[in-house]
């Protein structure tokens, strides 16, 4: 028997060292999201994956705010700040300014499909039979050329394409200032836009993004400039520090306070030792196993872990307390640690069936860190104190007399009433206490770090309240239409009060239905109001023949959300509009 248990000691240390090795070369991954503790919504896996999609994009995102009352040192600290962390690997793209060109770029990519675009006023002017205003506008654009977009007289004389593009509005307040993102309403403040390359989760990302902007900030304020940040990745780095020094301060208190108590009962630092081995190989093995089974790891699952220390020390400490009487002690305390094992793996084991990921977590965090601290006990203590003495520590003596001193529960009344005291007062206050399920509570990022983001949504006119609604369809057209017979609803709750303003694809890319129409809407106020525009522009016949072959040539092109241009993939939401980049 005593070869067998050496064979399974051999055995437990290679898969240790096995689990290490294996952890150290994948390269484990922190998660510091509280949003990964709740629930996921596996009832509705297209809801998830909307919330997932939306989250990525925001949540990889830096909003800094650049104010100085000096221009040129404002548009030189934009600069200085967009370079330096345009440096970083961790960084995709820094956008502090805007080149004219890209307004040209996006208008060429419409220009096409021109006559399947037509706003909503033009859309009733034109279905009202008041397509004479359309073109006095035409008209007045045409010889005030400062709209956006400019016009011409063959392609586009009804301006079409600038009224389109002056219709789009900017989700925030910014415009443009030589080039320069500024803030509408401040003209002491510029926008610089981050995106990260890595998860803002990231510690490596935390640690490097952050520690240039700080680096720029301090630099910066010397010369009367300050930054203000806004974005995800400022709260996980908060959050990781505080789960840090949390752990930090609950490992490291309870690992010294038991190293204290366990030096001044039995004097031995081996002892002491052998006390904390158990504890260090249930902490790394289980988590090894909990970087093996998760993708990510919550940082809150190690600082649930510090309290391993004190339910598996307990292992340790009776079997030392029981090796200062006799030397067999595996065989007298084996069936009492099997049984204390079994319920506490059996109470941890509990949430692993709830629905939150961080407690599942957590439970197998506990329960690996259990058995492995249980067979540390079993395997390896009897082969490391094989040869200490048997003796009593003077101080279990000292315990023992001072315990017969204390009052017995069924000798004294006086503690037995305050027994029942207490514990109808338990009862009380679990039936009647209050409680919270308020996530807000998980928030614990500093007032000022919310204070500074508040103030930056706020400025750049942004709403941290924004829903949105899923419609789900076989077919991209087919949401379209869906879309566009509910703008009209969307409509009446923003003229009600019940919304601020709403955003829907459909507004950038209408459906080829809507744009067939808008095609038949152009064709009819060509046939109205055409010639009548060229004869107050003294324009020739030739010319109308040409804007007929034009619309005729192009009056089919349909606008698709998957349409690529040159430059790459299109996107309808990143059209500027007049002086609003969006």
């Amino acid at each position: 028997m005593n070869n067998f248990f050496k064979l399974l000691a051999w055995v437990w240390l290679l898969v240790v060292l096995l689990l290490i090795g294996i952890t150290a070369v994948n390269r484990p991954v922190l998660d510091t999201s509280m949003m990964s503790l709740l629930p996921q919504s596996e009832q509705q896996p297209l809801v998830k994956a909307a919330s997932e999609q939306m989250g990525r994009q925001f949540s990889q995102r830096l909003l800094i705010l650049v104010t100085a009352s000096d221009k040129e040192i404002r548009q030189a600290s934009s600069t200085a700040l967009a370079d330096s962390l345009r440096a970083l690997p961790q960084v995709s793209s820094v956008l502090s300014q805007f080149e004219a060109s890209t307004l040209t770029q996006y208008q060429q990519t419409l220009y096409p499909y021109r006559y399947g675009l037509l706003t909503d006023e033009l859309v009733t002017l034109i279905d009202t039979d008041k397509s004479d205003i359309v073109k006095q506008r035409a008209l007045s654009r045409i010889l005030n050329p400062v709209s956006l977009g400019g016009h011409s007289l063959v392609d586009d004389p009804f301006g079409l394409m600038s009224s389109w593009l002056e219709q789009l509005e900017s989700p925030i307040n910014v415009t443009s200032e030589d080039d320069y993102l500024k803030l509408r309403g401040k003209n002491d403040t510029y926008l610089v836009i981050v995106n990260l390359a890595d998860d803002a989760f990231s510690m490596a990302t935390q640690k490097a993004v952050l520690g240039v902007y700080q680096q720029q900030k301090d630099k910066l304020e010397d010369k009367g400039v300050s930054l203000q940040l806004s974005g995800l990745l400022v709260h996980a780095d908060a959050g990781a520090k505080q789960a840090q020094k949390e752990m930090s301060t609950i490992g490291i208190g309870s690992l010294l306070g038991i190293v204290l108590l366990m030096w001044w009962v039995f004097k031995r630092f081996y002892s002491v030792t052998l006390l904390l081995l158990p504890v260090f190989i249930g902490l790394i093995v289980a988590s090894s196993v909990a970087f093996l089974m998760f993708e990510r790891v919550h940082i809150v699952t190690f600082a649930f872990g510090a309290g391993l220390i004190g339910v598996a020390i307990d292992y340790a400490l009776h079997f030392l307390c029981e090796r200062q009487q006799r030397r067999d002690v595996i065989s007298h305390i084996l069936p009492g640690l099997a049984l204390g094992l079994l319920s506490s793996v059996l109470a941890y084991a509990a949430q692993a069936i709830t629905p939150f990921p961080g407690l599942r977590q957590m439970a197998l965090f506990s329960i690996v860190g259990l058995i492995s601290a249980w067979l540390t006990v079993v395997l390896w203590l009897p082969l490391m104190t094989r040869r200490l003495p048997i003796t009593t520590p003077r101080l279990s003596d000292r315990i023992y007399r001072w315990q017969q001193q204390l009052p017995s529960v069924g000798q004294s009344l006086s503690v037995r009433i305050l027994l029942i005291f207490l514990t109808i007062a338990a009862a009380i206050s679990v039936f009647y206490g209050e409680t919270e399920d308020d996530i807000r509570l998980l928030q614990t990022s500093p007032p000022e770090l919310l204070a500074q983001e508040q103030y930056v949504q706020h400025a750049l006119g942004l709403n941290s309240s924004t829903q949105f609604l899923l419609n789900p369809c076989e077919q991209i057209e087919l949401c379209l239409q869906q879309e566009e017979q509910l703008k009209p609803v969307l409509e009446r709750l923003q003229q009600q009060g019940q919304i601020s303003h709403y955003r829907m694809l459909s507004e950038s890319v209408p459906s080829k239905k809507t744009q067939t129409n808008n095609s038949q809407r152009v064709a009819r106020l060509y046939q109205q109001e055409l010639s009548s525009l060229y004869k107050l522009l003294n324009a020739s016949e030739q010319m109308s023949g040409q804007a007929w072959h034009k619309l005729d040539n192009d009056k089919l092109n349909r606008l698709t959300p998957d349409r690529k241009d040159e430059q790459g993939d299109y996107c309808p939401h990143r059209l500027l509009s007049q002086n609003k980049p969006v």
